[in-house]
């Protein structure tokens, strides 16, 4: 659906990353989701935003600063939720890994 269109009909779309948002916008997106009943969510990233200056979203020191402390403070807040779970992608493609790790072999 076009953003024109979500506009118009007036959706709402969530998207949880730190690149352009700030915690408050994260924890609000992410607690609308948890209300909503959703058992599953995805922290996203490019890659790239991980270094200074490789993206729109971390130029300077101090947007690098910001985008690590909102990611690991969502992160942090995330984990104090009831039942909250976390996985990394590798994780989630070996359902073997993820059952040995669960079960802390």
């Amino acid at each position: 659906m076009s953003r024109i269109v979500r506009k118009l009909l007036g959706i709402v779309t969530y998207r949880l990353s730190p690149e352009g948002a700030n915690l408050d916008e994260l924890i609000r997106a992410a607690s609308h989701q948890i209300a909503m009943g959703y058992e599953h969510m995805v922290l996203s990233f490019h890659s790239p935003s991980a270094k200074q200056g490789k993206t729109p979203y971390v130029h300077t020191h101090e947007d690098k600063l910001r985008f690590d402390s909102v990611t690991l403070e969502f992160i942090e807040w995330f984990m104090r939720q009831p039942d909250a779970e976390m996985y990394t992608p590798s994780q989630l493609s070996n359902p073997v890994l993820t059952t040995l790790e669960e079960q802390h072999v």
